[in-house]
């Protein structure tokens, strides 16, 4: 029987300041959004610039690293898999979000200097992560 696949890896600069929260049971969750610029020759051989977006869903130590390290502008690299999720807008339609599940972010441009006030946790203290980075898995080969 074969092994089903679901990754995604990107590489692109950071729209938008991370939006950071802590859930219910004190999990931090940051959210940010990744422009992927492409080029591509049309029929008429004139050069075509695109642009994609990803939204990245980053969870626990590295949602609080790229909260404090990541900004407007950052390239970044994104490693991780796509996930569907149902929801209904504010109009009362159903909306289908797809969103790239971080397993792994490399900052590939200088920081921005770490953000002065870190999101608070409801009730319970986090301990800070500054200065450290998230270990890359390692496969066995």
């Amino acid at each position: 029987m074969s092994k089903d696949v679901n990754r995604i890896t990107i590489t692109g600069n950071l729209g938008a300041e991370v939006d950071a929260r802590f859930t219910g049971n004190g999990r931090i969750v940051s959210n940010f959004s990744v422009a992927v610029n492409q080029s591509y020759r049309n029929s008429d051989g004139d050069i075509v610039k695109a642009v994609e977006w990803f939204r990245v869903v980053a969870w626990d130590k590295l949602g609080e690293i790229c909260n404090e390290y990541l900004g407007t502008g950052s390239r970044v690299y994104i490693e991780g898999r796509l996930q569907q999720r149902k929801y209904t807008a504010k109009d009362g339609s159903e909306r289908i979000a797809v969103e790239i599940i971080a397993s792994e972010m490399t900052i590939l441009s200088a920081p921005p200097e770490p953000k002065s006030e870190p999101v608070a946790a409801p009730a319970v203290e986090k301990p800070s992560l500054k200065g450290t980075m998230v270990p890359k898995k390692r496969s066995a080969e």
